[in-house]
């Protein structure tokens, strides 16, 4: 017999949820009435177009990936709402045997709602990423299963309902579990779902996602009031089954199908996702062949954009090109003869005439051959060139005649033989060389050493290599180089061991290896990044991310894993340190430093994992990351959860993912934990950290911050940095004694004045002295520095790259009727007016520069032309010399970008618009 109050409450619920339905479906009647009536804007035409295509229903049901991720939403939904019917059933049934049934309710709906605020908090919790969501998603079927047989056993062995109180069991367990199942499903695997979604197309993902969830919804409340109308009313359930249990366990017998089904379901579309993971990789490495510029060196980007920059653009990247790799800008000279701009092609001419590039001769002739040719202004110069180009032919082909030049007592006729020396046979070009390394004059050495590309002769390779000491060759040595020889590799190494005290020079060996960039020389270069100086393992890791290679060998390997867990840590400890530098209020300068760098952290970080996996989908991850857009900087962590290595997972994953400083350093506490500061312990720490993981200019920062302590245990610290080699820490530890520690500083520049090793710090402290007390103040490296930030040209530059400049840095001071003047321009220095204002004449052209101005030769387009600049009033020039300027052009790459994306023509007589300089 069926229990009358039983039977009237099922149907009651089955009326409900019935109710239920016929309100979906009146709510998408209306949505499609309102639709009807809807006019489409114009901007949204075409994507209302494109949406309605794709969106079609037998286009999505032929995707197999959409079929089961609507599969998924519908059987999870599912398994939610019959778990609330059923969960209702339960407290209609039980309600009788409470005082205040909707006190019960309350209570219950209080609790399932902080457990469900608990596991979505969960969600993206360090422990949860440590097991992986995937796993965890796919255990929740499980824990349904697992609740509903233990639900309808404690129903089965007790009571579904009664009069008494022996069924008060199943009532609790039912809620316990049913609060279980709600925040496992709407808590983590609703908010777990976004990720599942991510690979889909961006114009489609909302789309997709509103049709999925939405008839996903609709059906399975559908199927749950079908489900619960059957059990109410089928009559020989009812006889079958025990009573009061038929509707919990016709339900409970539902769920664990769907569930069962649920986990087979998940399975698949986690294995699809994971295929459409890798097809996304896939074509976005693609892209990045377009967009190599990330990784590239920058004379291979200058090689191709010379090609189709427009002039004045072109000049400049040219002359930059000239300085960071010789070889590569003759042949792009030789390219650019015919170019269309007359201006460009008047100074590629004349480069290319000077040089005696032969290889450019075809293309002369054809600019002579073209319709165009009689009414070029260019004309004469092009007829010329390709004269002297032939005869330059000629002469190359007569190996004893250019001996002779080389051996010659004339310079003109050496410089011509050394010019000449490319188009002789490797086989005689060593020995016609021989003789020019040792030359007095560094036009004739550098050219030589260009005309030793591709030789393999030890003696010659040795002498070429000597002249890497030489900053005003080592561009030329790197350039040369750079050819697939393990010969060089093992010379190059055996000049790093004869060079260890000479840091620049090894960084120069470096830049070589990376030029060569086999895999023998990367082999090298990975052993140099254990090496205790952090400039020279800063150059071997940039040199190694654009040698393309990755780590096979597995010592290696672990040494490139243990490197970037000690990045990591530094990262977090800088991450720290940001925190309670903006706690404590220090300076913005300090927190902008530590800022860079992290910044500069996670470039390392990316660096060290593209030797570990394939480059190009680290460079995938990293536009993700780097993008404002929130999906791709979570679908970067989904692609660097493909390839990386799981040791690597639990503390990169975090690192890498889109959440704040504070949200990174809690969630890693225990990989690397971080102790908080006051601020003098901030920046003590600061100043005393290892330079592999603090730069220069950050500890400049700290100390200039420290310098408002006037306790003597700080005293001790500004004491101890005036030995710092460099200059500009030292001047600011000067500072600081100066302005706090008058005694203290009059002691010291007594004890220093009679020390001969140490008597740089001597003349430290009389300059900072000097600028104190004296009527001409001299100026600090700090000073500068602000000054340096403030130039147009170098805007994009780090704090360490400017404090790097200050060195180069000579100062003057102009009166009127005074002069500084170059005999041509390739010849000039690089000047920067610091104070007053200054004439600047080069041919006919002069203008008046001032304050901030940079004046360079490459913006100016005539190289012929001499330079002379004269004060309008007393005025104060700073100058960085050829040499060392160029040699910081092709060491730190960020100068000429920034010169390339900031530089200014108005003043050399050419009006254009800035360029932005595109990398891609």
């Amino acid at each position: 017999m069926l229990q009358k109050g039983n039977l009237h409450n099922d149907s009651d619920l089955s009326i409900l949820l019935l109710i239920g339905v016929g309100a979906s479906f009146l709510a998408l009647l209306l949505i499609q009435l309102t639709s009807l009536k809807h006019k489409t804007l114009n901007e949204l035409k075409w994507s209302n177009q494109y949406l309605r295509y794709q969106n079609r229903f037998f286009k999505l049901i032929r995707n197999k990936y959409y079929r089961n991720l609507f599969a998924y939403i519908l059987l999870s939904q599912l398994v939610l709402f019959t778990f609330g019917a059923w969960f209702l059933h339960t407290l209609l049934e039980h309600g009788r045997l409470q005082s205040s049934p909707l006190l019960g309710m309350g209570v219950f709906i209080l609790v399932a709602a902080f457990f469900t605020c608990l596991a979505v908090s969960q969600v993206y919790s360090q422990r949860v990423r440590t097991y992986g969501i995937s796993k965890i998603l796919s255990l929740i079927p499980w824990i349904v299963v697992l609740s509903t047989l233990i639900c309808i056993g404690i129903g089965v062995f007790y009571s579904f309902a009664g009069q008494d109180n022996s069924s008060i069991r199943y009532y609790i367990v039912c809620n316990i579990f049913t609060i279980i199942v709600l925040a496992f499903i709407l808590g983590f695997q609703n908010t777990s779902m976004d990720a599942y979604f991510s690979p889909l197309d961006k114009r489609q993902k909302n789309s997709i996602e509103n049709i999925v969830i939405g008839y996903g919804l609709f059906i399975a409340v559908a199927i749950t009031s079908g489900v619960v109308y059957l059990s109410t009313t089928n009559i020989q359930l009812h006889q079958m089954l025990p009573a009061h249990g038929t509707t919990p366990i016709a339900l409970g017998t539902t769920i664990v199908l769907c569930s069962v089904a649920w986990f087979i379901v998940y399975k698949r579309m986690h294995r699809n996702y994971t295929a459409l993971l890798e097809k996304n990789l896939d074509r976005q490495r693609n892209l990045i062949k377009h967009d190599q510029a990330f990784t590239e060196s920058l004379s291979t980007i200058l090689s191709s954009k010379v090609l189709t920059s427009d002039f004045p653009h072109v000049i400049t990247q040219l002359k930059i090109l000239k300085i960071i790799d010789p070889l590569a800008y003759r042949e792009s000279l030789t390219l650019l003869v015919d170019h269309n701009h007359e201006g460009v092609q008047e100074y590629v001419v004349k480069e290319v005439q000077n040089l005696h590039l032969i290889a450019a001769l075809p293309k002369l002739n054809l600019v002579q051959e073209s319709r165009y040719f009689p009414i070029l202004k260019t004309q004469k110069l092009i007829v010329r060139a390709a004269k002297t180009l032939s005869q330059s032919k000629t002469i190359s082909n007569n190996t004893k005649y250019v001996t002779q030049l080389t051996s010659s007592k004339l310079a003109n006729e050496r410089l011509y033989g050394a010019l000449l020396s490319p188009n002789i046979s490797v086989s005689k070009r060593g020995k016609i060389l021989a003789n020019l390394y040792s030359d007095s004059l560094p036009d004739i050495i550098f050219n030589a050493i260009l005309g030793a590309k591709d030789l393999a002769e030890t003696e010659t390779l040795n002498q070429v290599i000597n002249r890497i000491a030489q900053p005003e060759h080592a561009n030329a040595v790197i350039s040369a180089l750079a050819t697939d020889n393990n010969k060089i590799v093992d010379l190059l190494e055996t000049a790093f061991e004869l060079n260890r005290k000479n840091e620049q020079v090894q960084q120069r060996i470096l830049l070589a290896y990376g030029k060569i960039g086999n895999e023998y020389a990367v082999s090298k270069l990975l052993d140099y990044l254990q090496y205790p100086n952090h400039n020279v393992v800063s150059v071997a890791l940039d040199a190694l991310s654009k040698c393309g290679f990755t780590v096979q060998d597995s010592k290696m390997s672990l040494r490139v894993r243990t490197e970037i867990s000690d990045v990591c840590e530094a990262t977090v400890w800088n991450m720290s340190a940001l925190s309670d530098a903006k706690i404590h209020h220090c300076s913005s300068e300090l927190i902008r430093a530590l800022e860079i760098e992290i910044e500069n952290k996670y470039e390392t970080l990316f660096r060290l994992l593209s030797l570990l996996h394939d480059p190009k989908s680290v460079e995938s991850v990293k536009n993700n990351i780097n993008s404002s857009n929130i999906d791709e900087s979570e679908l970067a962590s989904q692609l660097l959860d493909l390839f990386i290595n799981e040791e690597l997972k639990t503390y990169l994953i975090p690192i890498l993912q889109a959440t704040t400083y504070q949200e990174k350093i809690h969630d890693l506490r225990g990989f690397f934990p971080c102790q908080k500061f006051n601020k003098k312990e901030l920046l003590t720490n600061i100043i005393f950290r290892d330079y592999k993981w603090i730069n220069g200019w950050t500890k400049t920062r700290a100390l200039l911050d420290l310098g408002v302590f006037t306790d003597d245990k700080t005293a001790e610290i500004l004491s101890a940095q005036l030995v710092n080699k460099h200059p500009i820490l030292r001047e600011a530890a000067a500072y600081s004694l100066f302005q706090n520690h008058t005694a203290l500083f009059e002691e010291l520049k007594t004890r220093y004045n009679q020390n001969d090793r140490f008597y740089y710090v001597y003349e430290t402290l009389v300059e900072i002295e000097n600028k104190n007390t004296s009527s001409q103040s001299a100026i600090l490296r700090k000073e500068i520095a602000e000054f340096l930030t403030k130039v147009t040209e170098f805007k994009d530059l780090s704090g360490v790259t400017i404090a790097n400049l200050t060195k180069m840095i000579t100062v003057q001071h102009l009166q009127k009727g005074d002069e500084i003047s170059s005999p041509s321009i390739q010849s000039m220095d690089y000047y920067f007016v610091y104070a007053g204002s200054v004439n600047v004449t080069s041919g006919e052209h002069k203008d008046v520069m001032t304050v901030y101005d940079m004046i360079h030769p490459l913006n100016i387009m005539n190289n012929s032309h001499a330079l002379s600049i004269t004060p309008n009033t007393s005025s104060i020039v700073l100058t960085i010399s050829k040499t060392a300027f160029s040699e910081a052009l092709y060491m730190d790459e960020s100068i000429p970008k920034s010169i390339l994306k900031n530089t200014k023509y108005e003043h050399i007589g050419v009006t254009i618009d800035p360029l932005v300089f595109d990398l891609s």
